[in-house]
């Protein structure tokens, strides 16, 4: 992500500039507000299901992350999502597209990807290189070639700070706003912007991303920088 993508996420970020943030998106078109359209074809849709579709609350198991057998994704029992785990350590970041054979471990942390690379279509190395590799019929990522980015409101189930979702805290004191069960078993988290499969309707150029360095959500990310990803799909670690 360019510095100056950078600046701007920042900026709206900072509860101090709110009103001047304000002013500057009314004359830019960047938004402040949450996104309107739900993750889960509906209201925001945040359950309590375990594995076999059961009420999380009823099956005597509150436990809501579960690290699956293959030793490669994380369920969570709540919002019924199986999540990619990732590798590696955190360090700098690799922009996959502009460095061609430099991303040997799709799953590796450091690993970013462009959202598109014509402008506004689904047609950067998100797609083709990382899900490409993941859904590869002759080799689907944990037994399932369906995976994609998350929509905005399934990172939010993930992030804490202030624009996580419901229930998750509110309040990020780590270096990585990450639900700290979740990390426990998820694998490492970069402290940086992970990109939403949820275009700026008003800007067809620019995508929501969670940004896990301070728990805020920016739709200010044109589509064509490169930023870090984590896959996802309906499912568990049975189904």
């Amino acid at each position: 992500m360019s510095f100056l993508g950078i600046i701007v996420g920042k900026l709206f970020a900072n509860p101090t500039t709110t009103s001047v943030a304000k002013a500057i998106a009314s004359s830019s078109n960047l938004r402040l507000a949450q996104p309107t359209h739900s993750a889960f074809n509906g209201a925001p849709h945040w359950g309590h299901y375990d594995e076999r579709g059961d009420d999380l609350l009823d099956s005597g198991d509150p436990t809501r992350f579960k690290a699956c057998s293959d030793g490669m994704t994380v369920s969570d029992r709540r919002t019924g999502l199986l999540w990619e785990k990732k590798t590696g350590t955190p360090g700098a970041e690799i922009s996959c597209g502009k460095t061609p054979g430099a991303c040997r471990e799709v799953h590796d942390v450091n690993n970013s990807y462009t959202w598109s690379n014509t402008g506004s279509a689904s047609d950067g190395d998100a797609q083709n290189e990382f899900l490409g590799n993941l859904n590869d019929p002759s080799d689907c990522f944990g037994g399932h070639c369906d995976w994609r980015l998350p929509s905005i409101e399934e990172l939010q189930t993930i992030l804490v700070g202030q624009d996580a979702a419901p229930g998750q805290a509110t309040a990020c004191d780590t270096s990585s706003c990450i639900d700290p069960d979740f990390s426990a078993i998820g694998g490492p988290t970069a402290s940086a912007v992970y990109w939403s499969n949820s275009s700026n309707t008003e800007k067809p150029s620019g995508a929501w991303n969670a940004d896990f360095n301070d728990g805020n959500i920016y739709d200010a990310s044109f589509k064509t920088f490169a930023n870090a990803v984590r896959a996802v799909r309906r499912g568990s670690c049975v189904i």
